[in-house]
This record gives structure tokens, sequence and C-alpha cells, in this order.
């Protein structure tokens, strides 16, 4: 992630600006919903949405792309917006 090595590669990491640091959260946090919601499909036996999540990761979609994706999924503790 672009933010990761900016803040891991930042002598200073006050020098990043509050909209990278803003920027760089909502991608993890885009992250972290998707995988969860993968994690939730597995678990709920629910193939076909993990298989539509990956199939979509394995297409090269962005994060974001997948993120709003699982968002549309009925039913899931991650779907929030």
């Amino acid at each position: 992630m672009k933010y990761q090595r900016d803040i891991d590669n930042s002598q200073n990491p006050e020098e990043l600006g509050i909209d990278e640091r803003e920027e760089g959260i909502k991608c993890m946090e885009q992250k972290l919903t998707m995988h969860i919601a993968i994690a939730e499909a597995l678990y709920a036996g629910v193939w076909e949405d993990a298989v539509a999540i990956l199939e979509l990761i394995r297409a090269g979609h962005s994060v974001e792309t997948v993120y709003h994706a699982v968002c549309q999924l009925p039913g899931k503790v991650s779907n929030r917006e």
C-alpha cells in the first residue's frame, strides 16, 4: 500500500498530511472489510459469495470496487458504508 510505505520510509510520520493519513485509513478499512466478508462467506458456507469476491480480486479490480461489491452482499456483518 502506497501510504503505509510512505509512513514506513518517513523519518518523521508527522510530515504526512492529514489527507494522506485519512486515505490510508480508508484503504485499510476497505481491505479489512473485504477480508472479513470473505471469511464470513466461507464460514457461513455461502460459497457463491466467497467465489464472487475472489473472482473480483483475481480479475484485478481495485480494493474500492471489491469493497463496494461486498457492501452489496445481503446479511453480512460487514455490510456497511
